[in-house]
């Protein structure tokens, strides 16, 4: 007959290695587990670009809480930024949606880095998740031009290129080719689907004209940024427009228009400190082009 301490010699090696296995099981598990996918997407038969365009943009903005900035530049609500681990409201990370802004606009393939990134199509956590390659791709890669890009993608505008880089579909707008044509932004009102842009930096540029003379002598390509105009409120005298990466979120921007329904552009006064709390404009930025949707 045999004693207790026979049969945990031979019990106890059963119970850990079924334990083992069960553990190995479940990491497998995680490591084949799916990144968030984009919802599956359905327009009316007689929905506009504008329409659909500023449908997608809204519906990314209320995933993220609806943050935005006041018509005289100040934050008036935040709730997430892009590498958090908390949840969206519609239950997914942050950094996951971002993650599909890339991989589901068709952008990541042109994205000019040698990193690993092409595989951010599952997510692998057999390591602490703030190693995780594609949450640390959302923090470390700038994706305003890739939400862009998402929001057209989704919308099915065809003919807009999507690239990881605003000044590409700046420059192809005002080649006037594709769905978008380039304006003077202080010459023309906008309307819903159109998009505002900005020179990012210490740009010499200073006007439309200026920008445009940057592209037809192709000088090369510039650092910036562009919003989609998704409301105008003539009563209330404001554009609303929606961009991505602005302070690391999907952003609702207002800004003032005039009676005729054309932006009232911030201009530079000075920088910001806590000396000179009245330069302190977010949307005190170099707006030099505005890119017009075409019917």
């Amino acid at each position: 007959m045999l004693n207790l301490k026979t049969c945990l010699s031979f019990i106890l090696p059963i119970l850990i290695l079924t334990g083992c296995a069960s553990i190995e099981s479940s990491d497998r598990q995680i490591q084949r587990a799916e990144l968030w996918q984009s919802p599956s997407v359905s327009f009316p038969n007689n929905a506009s670009k504008a329409e659909r365009i500023r449908a997608i943009a809204i519906r990314e903005h209320r995933a993220w809480g609806e943050p935005f900035i006041t018509a005289q530049g100040h934050i008036a609500k935040y709730d997430h930024y892009e590498s958090e681990n908390a949840r969206l409201t519609e239950g997914v990370r942050a950094w996951e949606r971002v993650t599909a802004y890339w991989r589901d606009s068709g952008v990541l393939p042109r994205l000019d880095r040698s990193f690993n990134y092409q595989s951010c199509n599952k997510l692998d956590m057999s390591q602490n998740s703030s190693t995780n390659i594609c949450r640390a791709f959302a923090s470390d890669v700038a994706w305003s031009a890739a939400f862009i890009s998402y929001v057209m993608a989704q919308a099915g505008i065809e003919d807009f290129y999507v690239s990881p880089r605003h000044y590409d579909y700046m420059y192809r707008a005002w080649q006037q080719k594709g769905s978008y044509h380039a304006k003077d932004p202080a010459q023309t009102a906008p309307k819903v689907g159109d998009m505002l842009c900005y020179v990012r930096g210490g740009s010499s540029l200073s006007s439309y004209e200026a920008l445009t003379d940057h592209m037809a002598n192709q000088f090369g390509g510039l650092p910036a940024h562009c919003d989609i105009v998704t409301q105008i409120h003539q009563s209330k005298a404001e554009a609303w427009l929606i961009g991505g990466n602005v302070l690391h979120a999907v952003m609702l921007r207002k800004l003032p228009i005039d009676d005729g329904g054309r932006f009232i552009l911030p201009q530079y006064q000075g920088e910001c400190s806590p000396q000179s709390e009245l330069y302190c404009n977010l949307n005190q930025q170099n707006w030099l082009m505005l890119l017009q949707l075409q019917p």
